[in-house]
């Protein structure tokens, strides 16, 4: 278990220093009366802390410190000695994603810090070209602590406008693990309304993360998030001119990274087309409210119009979008406006058609994630079949010849091969590993139109520019079974 700041009374002192190093170095005045103002505390309080004359420095103390020295929020956490030792790398951007705000926002609030302890991990998966996939904040109830009474759990979370309180089912089964759910939302919902999209798992009756199951066997509280393809990028600083906006058509979990990964190679915005996410002026990406299902379509429409009227402009908007099926999907059937958009849009689409075993080994992911009373599986494997039907007709409709069909092939196994021991969470290698060749074979075929999407133009940090060699000599990447 992570130690509170005030815990380890010399990595606090530690960390202080060098927040006040990295200050100075800036030239911003250290004193403890201007320390005081910036982070909201007395001129004799902040003196106290500054100096290390009190060892019960709060965590809140120390995280804003280290934001007011801009210090990344992954190099705050570790020098407070709040990430596992087995953590094996960064985060994928400077950005701190969902996990990572949360535990932050935590830290910030001194009930909850007394309360609770977190950890965040990576999971990685792939073989081949293995890639971060999974994000993850576990935050467990420290000893002497007791669940809130759930009203009063539940009037925090409607305070802070929390979505989705569990259904009377679930609270009869296991009232005191919503309680501690809600209370947590509560506390940390508002760090998380930009963090992109990310999903709290755990819940009972899911086994996705048994291993870490409290010492007494109860159901984990974790908030999970995909690091590379779950979190859209913000606007390009140099627009890479006259070439059109990429549009992958389908899911996240199973293209989602091959999207993300040709956007970063590109220098390229990557854009998650989601329900809570409006594209305002420059192309930035801003959060709204909108209802989960009907505002999926909102969304694309939103996106769609942006698309449109760069092109028409004359400056197409230097992006990779993902649009995923549901967004064309209606209650009664399928939307046609939402069809409509796709038929006509300037952007080049990348569809891509997963197998009838892909789409059932992840229903059978989503049912270990969600729970099978919750995911309905044989229902939104027929509802996702009906809009990937519509969406290949309209392709093949449009007949461009600089658009994509590709089928994604089938997983070597439905569940979790290769997956770490310690927490079965991995995505097979099959699946994970496709995404770099998928990403590769559309480079080619864009490079095939315009030359200066070729290989060796691709931004040297990038993934797919390290991997080029090997992608390049794997057949794999090169052919990939066409609609």
């Amino acid at each position: 278990m992570a130690h509170r700041p005030f815990d380890n009374t010399e990595a606090t002192r530690q960390f202080i220093e060098q927040c006040l190093t990295t200050l100075r170095g800036r030239r911003f005045p250290v004193g403890p009366k201007v320390i005081g103002e910036q982070l909201g505390v007395s001129e004799s309080t902040a003196r106290d802390y500054l100096s290390g004359k009190t060892n019960a420095v709060p965590a809140g103390f120390c995280v804003a410190l280290g934001r007011l020295a801009q210090i990344p929020a992954h190099d705050v956490l570790g020098a407070l000695d709040l990430l596992p030792p087995e953590l094996p790398e960064p985060p994928a951007s400077a950005a701190p994603g969902a996990p990572l705000r949360a535990v932050e926002a935590l830290l910030h609030d001194p009930v909850g810090a007394e309360r609770f302890a977190a950890q965040v991990l990576r999971i990685s998966s792939g073989h081949r070209y293995r890639c971060p996939s999974h994000e993850v904040a576990h935050f467990t109830l420290r000893p002497g602590h007791a669940p809130l009474p759930y009203d009063d759990a539940e009037g925090m979370a409607r305070l802070a406008a929390v979505e989705g309180l569990p259904e009377a089912e679930k609270l009869h089964r296991d009232r005191e693990y919503w309680s501690l759910r809600l209370e947590l939302r509560a506390r940390v919902e508002r760090a998380l309304r930009s963090a992109g999209e990310h999903s709290w798992q755990g819940d009972p009756g899911t086994d996705l993360w048994d291993r870490l199951r409290t010492a007494d066997g109860r159901a984990p509280q974790v908030l999970v998030q995909d690091p590379v393809a779950g979190t859209s990028t913000g606007p390009v600083t140099a627009p890479d001119g006259s070439r059109p906006t990429v549009l992958f058509v389908g899911g996240r979990q199973l293209i989602g990274t091959a999207a993300a990964l040709l956007a970063q190679a590109l220098g390229r915005q990557y854009v998650l087309v989601r329900s809570l996410t409006e594209v305002a002026q420059g192309g930035v990406l801003v959060p709204v409210r909108r209802d989960l299902v009907g505002g999926r379509t909102t969304a694309w429409t939103s996106v769609a119009a942006h698309i449109r009227e760069q092109d028409l402009a004359g400056t197409p908007w230097p992006a990779v979008a993902v649009v995923r099926p549901y967004a064309f999907s209606a209650r009664d059937g399928l939307d046609d406006a939402a069809l409509e958009h796709l038929r006509h849009t300037p952007a080049r689409i990348v569809f891509c058609r997963p197998s009838t075993a892909m789409l059932a080994w992840w229903a059978k992911r989503q049912e270990r994630t969600a729970g099978r009373a919750r995911y309905h599986g044989s229902a939104r494997r027929a509802e996702t079949e009906r809009a990937l039907d519509a969406v290949g007709a309209v392709v093949r409709e449009r007949a461009r010849a600089d658009d994509l069909m590709v089928r994604l092939p089938e997983p070597h196994r439905e569940r979790d091969a290769g997956a770490d021991r310690e927490f079965a969470a991995e995505f097979p290698p099959a699946v994970a590993d496709l995404q770099a060749r998928i990403a590769w074979w559309v480079l080619r075929r864009l490079s095939e139109t315009d030359p200066g999407c070729l290989p060796r133009q691709l931004v040297p940090t990038s993934r797919l520019a390290q991997w080029s060699e090997l992608l390049a000599a794997d057949p794999r990447a090169l052919s990939p079974a066409p609609l």
